[in-house]
């Protein structure tokens, strides 16, 4: 299953190269980035750069949503499931748009960066209202000679800004990872990390079925399971009354018939 998390903030709070540095981070076989702003941007954009190697600013573009990107947005987000994490970038604004892409997008989490105390409680009161939760609220201090992360869940990161090295490894980023990678452990989320493996053999054995030999086509004599059209019921009757017990996660192993 996925989780996914939404960082969200106003314009100008360092959110492109934050999610940047959180997927760095976390890592390409744990995280994926989808950026759901209206200009449709990319890596390919915030990644770009001109012939002489230095990043072009020309080759982005601020726009508007249109009704058929944001419909694209929340479904391409609710099909996801890429990796344990996505994280998603949307635009600036407490809006219609945003809402939707957020609520049809099945996102349940949220980080939210901020420069401003009243921009922390307006959005904090809109993303609650959308009934996610919160990972983290960090306030962005661009000045700062610093990061800060305290004990009792108060963040500040300081200077992002696009071409800066080092960002994966900011206190603050790797703290935001830590919690991400709990979140997904104690969920039973990201891929097999809390699944359970289940041979057929075992099953055969909890509902009394013993191996039998059998002449093969070619002659050869093996010893397999025999399964019978009624033995469906003795496997549903077994996992339901077990189901309690499992985790979310279950995998099945071994031979048997399609």
């Amino acid at each position: 299953m996925t989780t996914k998390i939404v960082i969200a903030g106003a314009p100008h709070s360092g959110k492109s190269v934050f999610i940047e540095g959180l997927s760095e981070s976390l890592g390409n076989q744990v995280a994926f980035v989808f950026r759901a702003c209206p200009d449709g941007e990319g890596h390919w954009t915030y990644k770009g750069t001109d012939s002489n190697g230095v990043e072009s600013s020309s080759l982005r573009r601020k726009g508007q949503f249109t009704n058929e990107v944001v419909d694209w947005y929340a479904q391409s987000l609710k099909e996801m499931n890429l990796s344990p994490i996505v994280l998603v970038d949307i635009g600036g604004r407490t809006s219609l748009e945003n809402r939707k892409v957020i609520v049809d997008g099945e996102i349940s989490h949220y980080i939210l960066l901020y420069s401003k105390e009243e921009q922390k409680e307006e959005w904090e009161l809109w993303l609650d209202s959308l009934k996610l939760k919160k990972v983290a609220s960090i306030k962005s201090d661009y000045n700062a000679p610093e990061d800060i992360v305290s004990e009792d869940g108060r963040y500040s990161i300081h200077h992002l800004e696009r071409g800066e090295q080092g960002i994966s490894d900011r206190p603050v980023i790797k703290k935001i990872t830590e919690i991400i990678l709990t979140l997904i452990m104690d969920q039973g989320k990201g891929g097999n990390m809390n699944s359970q493996k289940i041979t057929l053999a075992e099953i055969a054995k909890e509902i009394g079925k013993e191996e039998e030999e059998k002449t093969l086509p070619n002659g050869k004599v093996v010893k397999t399971i025999n399964w019978k059209g009624e033995d469906l019921v003795a496997i549903a009757r077994l996992f339901h009354n077990k189901s309690s017990e499992l985790p979310e996660g279950v995998d099945f192993d071994g031979p048997g018939p399609a």
